[in-house]
């Protein structure tokens, strides 16, 4: 990062702009070192509803400083009922984001099983919730 004290930080992206109009934030889910919930939070699942179109929105990042130096950011969901590989996912097979992964949009008429993760510096962090928003 530049030393000059009149740099300012280009703006970090927000995962609400990215899910579209009429989507309300209803949650977060911490990405950790290897998953574990007692490490602390270096990442975030970000969950958006819709309730018009009866959609969730899901959007993974690091956290901001460390944003562009982490890779494989992907993010994934579905019907917590529904076998694995009928979910939908971002950032995953050949792809290498290193801001962030999404929006994937999924209708559930439950609740959602859901999970993201990235790398950053040989280390793998993730989040994995096989049941909420249950709403």
């Amino acid at each position: 990062m530049p030393t000059d004290p009149h740099y300012i930080r280009p703006p970090r992206p927000r995962p609400p702009r990215y899910c579209g109009s009429g989507y309300n934030y209803v949650g977060k889910h911490k990405m950790s070192l290897n998953g574990k919930s007692y490490n602390p939070a270096r990442g975030y699942v970000y969950v958006y509803w819709n309730g018009a179109k009866g959609k969730n929105c899901l959007v993974a990042q690091p956290q901001s400083s460390w944003a562009g130096f982490t890779s494989k950011v992907g993010v994934w969901a579905r019907d917590y009922r529904a076998d694995p590989e009928d979910g939908v996912s971002d950032g995953y097979g050949y792809t290498n984001y290193r801001y962030y992964a999404g929006p994937i949009y999924l209708s559930a008429p439950t609740c959602i099983a859901l999970g993201g993760n990235f790398d950053y510096k040989g280390s793998h962090y993730s989040a994995y919730v096989p049941k909420a928003h249950c709403g």
